[in-house]
């Protein structure tokens, strides 16, 4: 590479040339272009100075070339053809080639031209064009202008007082921001960047949106979207569309919204929105305790641990893990399955069912129905007239803790507990207060001592006595408290 050093005059200077140079030319004043033509060179306007860092242009100077720089003043640089590096104050062009051009201080135009650029506008309020090719346009300081034009064009260091603007049929476009930023028409992507708690809003296309290390709300909006949480407790809203939802670390609130969604919750206690029956939840092993809250019927799938039942009178299933399930202010059905299950119904008339485990079932409001099956089961019916059912005697021993004689009633099934029952309120004579049978007649003995309530299935025949509930002791419990069903859900 040859080196050559120009200075100027007063006047309108010109300098031009070709094949790899390094021109260092010191422009004084005047309206000044500086044109190298083919060959990778470098132009720095200034006095002669090797150190492409401190240039020296000066009034409304033009270049021309591969490699240039011009700054301190309201220049025009213009890239010419190759791989290019301009550095300058008010307008430039990086013609074809990947060019990389730097606007500097001052109200800047850049222009990228052909090939793959990267303009950073500087400080000021520049107008960036990236033209064709797949650019990298930085806004850095101002208010800022870029405009990506074809190609799949990247944005940096954009806030809101920047405007980015994209055709339609442009490419797939991303935004950087260290900023609350929403994506404007025709921009597909957008990162969060930083490490600040910020938050990102899309727009009508489908649109990727990732978070950063912090706490961010993400919003899809339209289209079918793809959010992305990544670190901290994140919240995300895929707004209209088929949209996938990650959570990534933390602990994260998924909301697909309309559509059929599918959500990850990655590691961390996650909680997921469920409105469509299409709706996946997916969770692996060792990610946390999870809650999925459902406006729809809806079973806990595979290593979900928690469900909530909200806005209407729907149903609600657990899986073989230890469930802690919450119905809503209407009348819903509840069915725990396996594991060591918590279920509250609130409010509305509920049928909760407690399924295999050691399960604890609240009724709460108005007139629950409450069925432990297996297992030793804590059951309390709250307010109103509930109902405890049995399948049979030999499922455990349930503690029924608030049972009242003047309005709960304890439900047996004719067939499962057998000894002759026949359906309707329990026969006078089938009911004991003490502590075993008298007579071959009696069938259920209540323990006033105790609170036990026992099913002989003979009296005092040879079949002992089973304890299947244990209610408060010195209750004036009578046969009118218990009714036998022909079959129990």
């Amino acid at each position: 590479m040859d080196y050559l050093y120009y200075t100027g005059t007063t006047g309108t200077d010109f300098v031009g040339f070709s094949g790899d140079r390094a021109v260092w030319a010191n422009l004084l004043q005047g309206d000044d272009l500086i044109e190298a033509s083919l060959g990778d060179d470098v132009l720095i306007g200034g006095p002669e100075n090797p150190d492409p860092n401190f240039p020296y242009l000066t009034d409304n100077d033009r270049i021309f070339g591969d490699t240039r720089s011009g700054q301190n003043s309201n220049d025009q640089i213009y890239g010419g053809y190759g791989n290019d590096t301009l550095f300058g104050d008010s307008y430039f062009g990086g013609g074809g080639g990947n060019d990389t051009i730097y606007g500097g201080s001052g109200n800047d135009e850049l222009f990228g031209g052909d090939g793959n650029d990267s303009a950073n506008g500087g400080a000021g309020n520049d107008t960036v064009y990236g033209q064709l090719g797949n650019d990298y346009l930085i806004g850095a300081l101002g208010n800022d202008t870029l405009i990506g034009g074809d190609g799949n064009d990247t944005y940096f260091n954009v806030d809101a007082s920047d405007a980015v603007i994209e055709n339609a049929s442009q490419g797939i476009d991303l935004v950087f921001s260290y900023y609350n930023y929403t994506l404007g028409a025709n921009v597909e992507n957008l990162g969060l960047d930083g490490f600040s708690a910020i938050n990102g809003t899309g727009n009508n296309l489908d649109n990727y949106i990732g978070g950063n290390i912090n706490d961010n709300s993400i919003y899809g909006l339209l289209g079918n979207d793809s959010l992305k949480g990544l670190d901290g407790n994140d919240y995300l809203d895929g707004g209209e569309g088929n949209d996938t939802l990650y959570g990534e670390l933390g602990n994260d609130y998924l909301n697909g919204r309309s559509g059929a969604d599918y959500m990850y919750g990655g590691v961390g206690n996650d909680k997921y929105v469920v409105d469509n029956a299409s709706d996946v939840v997916i969770e692996q092993v060792g990610e946390g305790t999870d809650t999925v809250i459902s406006t729809i019927n809806y079973t806990l799938g595979t290593n979900l641990e928690n469900l909530t039942l909200t806005e209407s009178a729907v149903s609600g299933t657990g899986n073989e893990l230890s469930n802690y399930m919450l119905g809503n202010a209407a009348s819903n059905t509840i069915v725990a399955e396996a594991g060591d299950d918590t279920v509250n119904g609130r409010g509305g008339e509920d049928f909760i069912n407690g399924g295999t485990g050691n399960d604890t079932l609240y009724g709460d409001t108005e007139n629950d129905t409450l069925v432990g099956a297996t297992g030793n089961d804590l059951l309390s019916g709250g307010t109103g007239k509930d109902a405890f059912k049995f399948w049979n005697s030999n499922e455990g021993i349930d503690t029924i803790r608030d049972f009242g004689v003047a309005d709960d009633l304890i439900l047996v099934d004719n067939l499962g507990f057998s000894g002759g029952l026949t359906v309707g309120t329990l026969k006078a004579n089938q009911f004991h207060i003490g502590t075993s049978a008298q007579d071959s007649s009696d069938r259920f003995i209540y323990n006033q001592s105790t609170g036990s309530l026992y099913f002989d299935k003979d009296g005092i025949g040879g079949v002992a006595q089973t304890e299947f509930a244990k209610l408060s002791a010195g209750l004036a419990m009578t046969n009118q408290n218990i009714s036998v069903t022909s079959f129990i859900i």
